[in-house]
């Protein structure tokens, strides 16, 4: 893609990218206060544009100098450039691209990087029953959500239509040449509810391949943890008494009030993702719909949470899956399936604040939490 290409690609994608931003989002990280709290060393802090939004890295270590720390940033937005580049949906060359360019029954090699992601989609696919699925790409066009407004809900039998583009199970792979092709003509993938947590799993992979063991990695809204917040054991005992003193804290904004924090959680080697309507949703008819589209009926998501975080214990790309899946359930779907999700992965326990509209405010409902010194506010 030359240079001249670049600011199209981006006036594409910032619609729905700074919603998402605003919608997962709202994990503002609470560094909390002066420079000097933190005792030595102190935090380096670096900031790049990634896969079409905001990346925020925070990295705390003895033994690198800022030089150091600078170039091991730089290979972390690296490792996200890349993803973006094999998994856009957006551009023509890449994966992606390629693959919703093919025709029916055409092969279309694909990256070591865009296989995982994609093979891991499609178990997403099976384990929710189908509320996460990348095939919705088709259904997302007939609303028009990048336009910033959706003036005229599509009628049912343009929606019926295009379901039958849709679906995970039509996707066709051979594990021989990790290559994948379309059962049905005009079917097109969007791994973006999937692809930007996988960015920042790749961005930690590789600050900790540089010895980094305390940082953090945010983009978008999607965050991973590592570590603590400094490596100065004076500070971490000031910090409290709890099992992740000196943990990072994530704050989750109140999907009604922008001004307020439903929940605050301080917490370390993990993962978060947050999916809801926050500022990108719409009204029709006197109903608010989500931006969010459930594959399962061709419709935006109405009622349910307001809000989903995923607190996932080592996997970004999870988490996103995650909470995009149980954003498109009913309440008692979303329950009962992360008591099912827990029971089949006891080593992979994920925990669930949903923000529920509740007469005009919100009342927050905890899911897999058991008391693991993980502290709210």
């Amino acid at each position: 893609m030359t240079k001249a290409e670049k600011p199209e690609l981006r006036r594409a994608l910032a619609p729905a990218l700074l919603a998402l931003l605003a919608l997962a989002a709202l994990l503002l990280l609470l560094r909390q206060g002066l420079p000097g709290f933190w005792g030595k060393p102190a935090p380096f802090t670096a900031s790049a544009l990634v896969m079409g939004t905001e990346a925020h890295l925070t990295l705390v270590s003895d033994n690198h100098s800022a030089a150091e720390l600078g170039d091991i940033a730089e290979q972390a937005f690296a490792a996200t450039r890349r993803v973006e580049q094999l998994m856009s949906a957006y551009r023509d060359d890449s994966d992606v691209g390629r693959l919703n360019a093919a025709k029916e029954g055409e092969w279309v090699e694909l990256n070591p990087l865009t296989w995982q992601v994609l093979m891991e989609s499609l178990r997403y696919y099976e384990l929710t029953g189908g509320a996460f699925d990348v095939t919705v790409f088709p259904l997302s066009k007939l609303y028009h959500f990048e336009n910033g407004a959706v003036k005229q809900m599509p009628d049912e039998v343009t929606v019926r239509e295009t379901l039958a583009r849709v679906g995970s199970d039509k996707i066709l792979f051979k594990r021989d040449g990790m290559r994948v092709g379309f059962a049905v003509g005009g079917m097109k993938i969007n791994l973006a509810a999937i692809a930007k947590g996988f960015g920042v799993d790749q961005a930690m992979e590789a600050v900790k391949r540089a010895g980094i063991e305390n940082a953090i990695v945010e983009i978008g809204g999607e965050v991973r943890l590592a570590g603590h917040v400094t490596t100065d054991k004076s500070v971490k005992q000031q910090l409290g008494s709890g099992e992740n003193p000196g943990g990072w804290k994530v704050g989750i904004r109140n999907p009604r009030d922008w001004q307020d924090y439903a929940s605050t959680l301080e917490l370390t080697d993990c993962a978060v993702a947050t999916s809801g309507d926050y500022e990108q949703y719409f009204e029709f008819e006197g109903k608010r719909y989500s931006h969010i589209l459930d594959p399962r009926t061709g419709y935006p998501v109405t009622g349910g949470a307001a809000s989903v975080t995923v607190i996932h214990p080592d996997s970004c790309a999870a988490a996103d899956a995650l909470a995009t899946s149980l954003s498109v359930m009913s309440l008692e779907q979303a329950r009962e399936f992360v008591n099912r999700y827990n029971e089949i992965s006891p080593l992979k326990k994920i925990r669930v604040i949903l923000l529920v509209p509740d007469g005009g405010k919100v009342r927050q409902e905890r899911l897999g939490f058991d008391g693991d010194g993980s502290r709210e506010k």
